[in-house]
């Protein structure tokens, strides 16, 4: 009895080895060996699931994933089969294990960040910048990887608005300064705008956005645009508007918004 128990200890060791070494064939058959003691069934299990997942054996990872049934271990089971949906692209399937986890009470950090991944998958963007806005509270995401998840989830929610300008001010009204300060984030939103034939509005979020973060390459860039030349003809921006060119933003709508010896006060050409 001993000897078994010993064993199948040493299997288990083994193949938490042979996992991290990236051998999941062996891993999986040393987890299996290590099931010879029923202590061992959770966490042999998770092991061998997680090897045949890494071997994209799905079917056969969830066959694992099902036979841990011991109450302490549901908690691990249904985080791991969340965490290895969302890994195999199988958002819905994640989102909908994380659903069943917090009916039981489960609210952690690492569920959390699976559901960004799976709601980024999913192009449920104001999901994703909600999430990223609470994972940025608890310091649970790097400060780059939300810096650039915000602006991504910004951006395609402000272009699934491109259609209607009330829409996208009300969205742009609804982020957070620094967002609306994003120098990116307000030459999209401007863009829009004009090709909506809302050009104040595209010049106020444009000044706002300049004032608080000034961007020497959007306000250089009007000499290669032509930008004060163009508002100054076209105050209305019909023109841009019709498609004589699609790209206003902050390139060319900076000539509006501030005077020319603000422009050249900070270090930009005005043609």
């Amino acid at each position: 009895m001993r000897a078994r128990v010993a064993k199948a200890h040493a299997a288990l060791r083994e193949a938490i080895g042979n996992l991290y070494a990236g051998r999941f064939s062996r891993a999986e058959k040393a987890a299996k060996d290590a099931l010879a003691n029923g202590d061992n069934k959770g966490a042999a299990g998770l092991i061998a699931a997680t090897a045949a997942h890494r071997m994209h054996e799905y079917a056969r990872r969830d066959e694992w994933l099902a036979q841990i049934d011991r109450a302490d271990w549901q908690d691990a089971r249904l985080m791991a089969t969340a965490d290895m949906r969302a890994d195999g692209r199988d958002a819905d399937g994640a989102l909908a294990v994380l659903k069943e986890m917090q009916s039981q009470g489960g609210r952690r950090i690492h569920a959390q960040q699976i559901t960004l991944r799976a709601q980024q998958q999913l192009k449920n963007w104001g999901e994703v910048l909600k999430l990223v806005k609470t994972l940025e509270k608890r310091e649970a995401i790097h400060p780059a990887v939300a810096v650039r998840l915000r602006q991504l989830a910004a951006e395609n929610l402000l272009r699934d608005r491109r259609h209607n300008a009330d829409a996208l001010l009300e969205l742009w009204n609804s982020l957070t300064p620094t967002e609306r300060h994003s120098p990116r984030l307000a030459d999209l939103a401007a863009e829009l705008l004009v090709a909506l034939n809302r050009p104040q509005e595209a010049r106020k979020i444009v000044e706002d956005a300049l004032a608080q973060n000034w961007d020497a390459r959007f306000a250089a860039s009007l000499s290669g645009h032509g930008g004060r030349r163009r508002v100054a003809a076209d105050p209305e921006g019909r023109g841009v508007a019709e498609g004589s060119s699609r790209r206003c933003g902050l390139a060319v709508c900076v000539g509006a918004a501030l005077p020319a010896s603000a422009v050249v006060g900070q270090g930009a050409i005005v043609p």
